[in-house]
């Protein structure tokens, strides 16, 4: 990104564009504006031998962000354990678990309609961060008190069907749903993966990580198979969705404020000698 933004500055000045020319130093810079204490000095110090990216902790390494994290636990390992390639037989990599909407969301980063695709890329890595922070909260969970982690234990217990069904009705083998259109959005790469194999993606992410926190999902049929090289996991109740939905009283309660407010506001505008 710096680079990118060094390219773009040099390009507009080569295009004639002018800048602030007091930005840092004038009487009202961006300096004071940001610290009444303010130490411009420090700006410079260490220039060239110096770099603030290797002391901050929201990137301690010289890699992407998303394997900062990684980067870090296998350091850690490597002192804690004197690992040496002497004393290592080999290295198991995985990668980590996206939430069931990332793994629905990161084909489109590649659909063939390009306003969507490149807004998917900033959803993607907005969304990723948020399955990070709930995954080391459900860590965190774990590792607490009888109460927390049956808590933790009750949310995935709550969550897992639907986070499957999330994926949409089966659209390949004998179970397909009619009606569909998975055959005819894969045609115009509007769609890049089937509904099926989305969501065989992501119980194969998410077994591993839920043994790794201790967590049990709510499906006795969930097992490796070989033969496929995937998890096998239980049928999906999709009559569950067709279900109707109490809404709660509060929430009845909210409708009824917002309609009488925007009825108001409605009555209100059609008095208005602006509008008439």
């Amino acid at each position: 990104m710096g680079a990118r933004n060094g390219v773009t500055a040099v390009t507009m000045v080569q295009a004639g564009f002018t800048g602030v020319t007091e930005g840092l130093d004038g009487e009202h810079n961006a300096l004071i504006a940001l610290s009444t204490q303010s130490q411009p000095e420090e700006m410079v110090a260490g220039l060239g031998t110096r770099f603030f990216v290797t002391e901050s902790a929201i990137k301690t390494f010289s890699v992407g962000y998303p394997i900062q994290a990684a980067l870090d636990a296998f350091l850690t390992l490597r002192r804690e354990h004197n690992l040496t390639p002497a004393n290592v037989q080999h290295v198991l990599v995985r990668l980590p678990t996206d939430g069931a909407a990332i793994v629905n969301q990161v084909p489109l980063c590649r659909c063939s309609y390009g306003p969507y695709a490149r807004a998917m890329v900033r959803v993607c890595k907005e969304e990723s961060f948020h399955q990070r922070q709930g995954f080391e909260t459900l860590w965190t969970l774990m590792r607490g008190t009888a109460a927390q982690q049956e808590m933790a234990q009750d949310a995935v217990d709550r969550f897992w069907w639907p986070a499957l069904m999330m994926f949409g009705p089966p659209d390949t083998g004998e179970h397909a749903t009619s009606g569909g259109h998975t055959e005819q959005s894969m045609a115009w790469r509007i769609k890049r993966a089937t509904n099926d194999e989305l969501r065989q993606r992501f119980v194969d992410m998410t077994v591993p990580q839920a043994e790794a926190l201790g967590l049990s999902l709510p499906d006795p049929e969930i097992r490796w198979n070989d033969a496929r090289g995937h998890f096998d996991f239980g049928e999906i109740d999709f009559t569950e969705v067709l279900l109707p939905f109490p809404l709660p009283s509060f929430f009845s309660s909210f409708l009824y404020l917002f309609s009488s407010f925007y009825f108001w506001f409605l009555n209100g505008l059609r008095r208005s000698p602006f509008l008439s």
